[in-house]
């Protein structure tokens, strides 16, 4: 693959709101007791919810996740999808969604030219109902086998969703158009698309090779510097187990050989993506 930098790639985050949950969903362990400490309080953890706009030269303005979906936020949404939310709920405000982050640096969904899904859990791809009727909804690009196990969770029962986070009213979006990814590629100069094991079925994470620096996003595959380590603190709640320590390897490889920075999206104390507002780091 590709490993050169490219002049003129930028990115930003776009926050999107926060998640809250139980730090054992995440890290495996965390706050467990031990024999001098038998009382361990009980934890609510806070994290961030983001999506990440690439500016490129080549290919324009590219949209990596779109976010939540409106509604995610409200308690009748919980309520009504009582598995995925009574444990995982998600907090913002109309301004925080994609659409709304768009237009506070200038831009609307139809300045979007295509958009990245990294998978099709409800905090990564509700925001594509947003983009209907643009151009960016005929050229979305997704992980072919968590696409495969999304179609299958939602449409197995005629509730459409499922406890594993996949709803169908965000994948059956009018207009869509799908391309889905099967292997680890150069999609175009400075940016490599990775299928990384784990979480779900696959997962497709991002390298952008930027002029000054190289950036990893392993999305939900490795969420926090806590699980990448070392040592390495696999989440409570996993697809594949094996798979997650297969992509740790992976992910560790890569960024060795380019000396980049991870950049992970559900980090609680990794300053960049614990933003307010949409920012641009390169």
């Amino acid at each position: 693959m590709s490993q050169e930098n490219v002049k003129g790639l930028k990115f930003a985050i776009l926050p999107t709101g926060r998640g809250e949950n139980d730090p054992g969903f995440n890290f495996h362990g965390y706050a467990f007791g031990d024999m001098y400490n038998k009382d361990r309080p009980r934890e609510w953890m806070s994290f961030p919810l983001f999506c990440v706009l690439i500016r490129h030269p080549d290919l324009g303005n590219i949209l990596y996740d779109c976010g939540p979906g409106i509604g995610d936020e409200n308690e009748e949404h919980c309520r009504r999808s009582h598995e995925a939310f009574i444990s995982n709920p998600a907090i913002m405000t109309r301004d925080e969604f994609v659409d709304r982050r768009l237009q506070q640096i200038g831009l609307s969904t139809d300045d979007i030219d295509m958009i990245l899904i990294s998978h099709f859990h409800w905090d990564h791809v509700g925001g594509m109902e947003l983009f209907k009727g643009t151009k960016a909804i005929k050229n979305v690009y997704a992980p072919e086998k968590d696409f495969e196990y999304a179609l299958k969770m939602t449409h197995i029962s005629s509730k459409g969703y499922s406890d594993g986070l996949y709803f169908r009213w965000n994948i059956d979006i009018d207009g869509c158009e799908y391309h889905l990814i099967r292997e680890d590629q150069e999609f175009a100069r400075g940016i490599e698309l990775l299928l990384l094991e784990g979480h779900t079925p696959a997962v497709m994470g991002l390298i952008l090779h930027c002029e000054e620096k190289t950036y990893i996003f392993p999305s939900d595959a490795i969420t926090a510097q806590l699980n990448f380590g070392p040592p390495v603190v696999p989440p409570g709640n996993i697809y594949d187990s094996l798979g997650f320590y297969r992509t740790v390897d992976k992910v560790r490889k890569l960024q060795q050989k380019y000396n980049a920075e991870m950049v992970y999206q559900h980090d609680p104390w990794q300053e960049m993506t614990n933003c307010t507002e949409p920012t641009f780091f390169c």
